[in-house]
């Protein structure tokens, strides 16, 4: 964060209101409250909106319409100060009520109003959806909207590069919650049991491989290869995407593509998306009322076989490509 370019900021629009979005981490929250921005912005379109966020995340607002400026942020005591020596006139505070920063592991103080009823131990009991729970926090009326994403064109270029055939099945298979994890054997029983039947390529996406990883897989491993914009586009250009409750599955609902998720309701009962996936004409979305590992394979596949109905895939046999970026 570039103090001093921030202050030039602050004195060439000093007659325009100024609000900042306070969210800095987690991929599947930002993306989840993407929907606020555009709610200020309608509110009142002269205001020049700003969001700070952590540097890996940048990439997802830096090309919304609705985000005049992406402030980088390494700790929520950054905009703490911008915001106690009057640089925002607004502030959308966003952060969670005994959340502590990932960085310095200190409590931040809420700056704005909000309902004091929700905590950390509480917050997925609140608002329905992971959105609503966010709406709260900031004091602001409870929205469901589908959130957006604005995938530049660079990023198509280079997913063009790696070759996919299409149509193709993208999955997603871990999470760093553990509890939000389906078991590693029934995901291998699950591709083993989906290429035979549809012949269709599975794309593999996230940090590191995991049915990819097995010897003998047919699936094409990109995980750990791609940026945020450029998993958002080869999900996009998937037939389906089959995944847990995490950063990519809100990617996909981002950007439209169909999908079957696996979740459970370990740590509350509300719905963690908003708009396309809150509806059952997009997503399946498969809850267990216990753990996670409750859910059958065979459930699973009954749901992405609803989904593929109508979708032509290519009978040749298919090949390992294990691509890597250019």
């Amino acid at each position: 964060m570039n103090c001093f370019r921030l202050l030039a900021l602050r004195l060439r629009y000093y007659s325009r209101t100024i609000a900042l979005i306070n969210l800095d981490e987690r991929l599947g929250d930002i993306l989840a409250c993407e929907p606020i921005a555009r709610h200020v912005k309608h509110g009142s379109p002269d205001t020049l909106l700003f969001w700070a966020v952590g540097k890996p995340y940048v990439e997802l607002l830096e090309t919304n319409p609705s985000v005049d400026k992406v402030i980088t942020v390494r700790c929520f005591r950054e905009t703490s100060w911008l915001w106690k020596v009057g640089f925002f006139d607004e502030i959308v505070d966003l952060s969670i009520p005994g959340r502590g920063c990932c960085v310095c592991e200190v409590m931040p103080k809420k700056e704005n109003p909000y309902d004091t009823s929700i905590n950390l131990i509480n917050y997925r009991f609140f608002g329905n959806t992971l959105l609503g729970t966010f709406c709260r926090c900031a004091g602001i009326r409870v929205l469901d909207e589908t959130p957006q994403l604005f995938i530049p064109a660079a990023a198509g270029k280079k997913v063009s590069l790696l070759g996919l055939k299409a149509p193709y099945v993208v999955v997603h298979c871990e999470s760093p919650e553990r509890g939000k994890n389906w078991p590693i054997e029934k995901w291998l029983e699950l591709i083993t049991a989906l290429q035979p039947a549809y012949f269709t390529n599975v794309v593999e996406v996230g940090l590191k491989p995991i049915v990819s990883a097995r010897k003998g897989s047919y699936v094409t491993d990109l995980t750990g290869r791609l940026s945020i914009m450029e998993t958002a586009e080869v999900i996009r250009r998937a037939a389906l995407f089959v995944g847990i409750d995490s950063g990519p599955a809100h990617l996909a609902n981002s950007v439209g593509t169909p999908a079957v998720i696996v979740t459970s309701h370990h740590r509350g009962l509300f719905m963690p998306f908003t708009g396309n996936f809150g509806s059952p004409h997009y997503a399946d979305i498969l809850f267990s009322n216990g753990p996670i590992s409750k859910i059958d394979v065979e459930t699973i596949l009954r749901a992405i076989a609803r989904r593929l109905e109508g979708v032509q895939f290519s009978r040749g046999h298919c090949e390992d490509r294990r691509t890597k970026l250019f």
